[in-house]
């Protein structure tokens, strides 16, 4: 795996902690759980998922691929 993309890797990942911690500031107080709590919960969940889809991809053959790594990241169906 090339520096270029181990850098991009690290960069969505932090994209994917943002958005999945941001999306559950509100969500934590309902149940009694403080916002940093349920908002680190959330992000470090969704870092897990994509860790674990790319460590799936990478058992595969041994190498992460460009294509590997965006198919890691869009988990939801793109929209025509």
């Amino acid at each position: 795996m090339s520096f270029k993309l181990f850098k991009q890797i690290i960069k969505r990942m932090v994209a994917v902690f943002m958005a999945q911690a941001l999306g559950v500031l509100g969500a934590g107080s309902l149940v009694g759980i403080g916002v940093l709590e349920s908002s680190l919960l959330a992000g470090f969940l969704g870092i897990a998922h994509v860790m674990e889809m790319l460590a799936r991809k990478y058992m595969d053959d041994g190498k992460l691929t460009l294509k590997e790594v965006n198919e890691a990241f869009n988990t939801q169906p793109i929209k025509k």
